[in-house]
């Protein structure tokens, strides 16, 4: 691994397992995704030095970063935070949870793998994670991530593997929440109502990958910005 590239885990427990995962045998599948690749140009034309991912950690995904970008990349498995999350109560604090998780400083991130993770969200839990993520994302910085069209009654994770630029592999993991209720275009669009949609491919297993960008600062704006940033940093 090239020097200057760093990997952070940060887990709700120390004690659990990176991936928090029991593998399903050979139920994977590799498939083609459109958007990676699109959000590796857009992190790399930005210059980008940081990325935020939202686990589970994938060694490979860590190696292909590396290669494409040479950046340092910050994991927040917050899958694995799903799981010790269990009832309407611990479900109602979740939100909560995402504010004290996510204290990266405002604008700090070029890129966020945010993968399927909100299929598993309720409304509420998601309108906090996005709070976050339009937070930490540096103006210009990119989004990716993956909306199901369609519930699902199986308790399972899924480890999104990067193959290459244009592959994932899939695979399941045992896990203790289905998905929600699916998401169409217009939930997505104003959920993320605070970012541009820049790219939407709609695949064949019902998934739809999105790419978000928040929105460059005019430049009449960013002396504003940046006495308002000092004022409101998180560590």
């Amino acid at each position: 691994m090239r020097q200057g590239w760093f990997v952070e885990m940060n887990n709700l427990n120390r004690g659990l397992s990176l991936t928090g995962s029991r593998p399903l045998g050979s139920d994977s599948s590799t498939v083609r995704t459109l958007a990676l690749s699109r959000f590796v140009s857009y992190v790399r034309d930005q210059g980008g030095k940081n990325i935020l991912d939202f686990g589970p950690i994938v060694g490979g995904n860590v190696d292909f970063f590396d290669q494409e970008l040479g950046c340092r990349m910050i994991v927040e498995d917050l899958y694995n935070d799903l799981e010790a999350f269990k009832g309407f109560e611990a479900i109602d604090s979740l939100g909560r949870h995402f504010v004290d998780r996510l204290r990266h400083k405002n604008s700090s991130i070029d890129g966020i793998l945010c993968w399927d993770l909100f299929d598993y969200l309720d409304q509420s839990s998601a309108d906090a994670l996005v709070k976050q993520i339009t937070r930490v994302l540096r103006p210009g910085g990119s989004v990716f991530g993956m909306f199901g069209m369609e519930k699902s009654n199986e308790p399972v994770f899924t480890k999104h593997v990067i193959v290459d630029i244009d592959h994932l592999d899939y695979r399941p993991y045992e896990a203790s929440r289905c998905k929600q209720s699916p998401w169409f275009s217009g939930d997505v669009i104003k959920l993320f109502s605070e970012l541009e949609i820049d790219e939407t491919y709609l695949l064949k297993r019902r998934v739809r990958e999105m790419l978000f960008r928040k929105p460059k600062l005019a430049q009449t704006d960013k002396k504003v910005f940046q006495i308002a940033r000092r004022g409101h940093d998180y560590l």
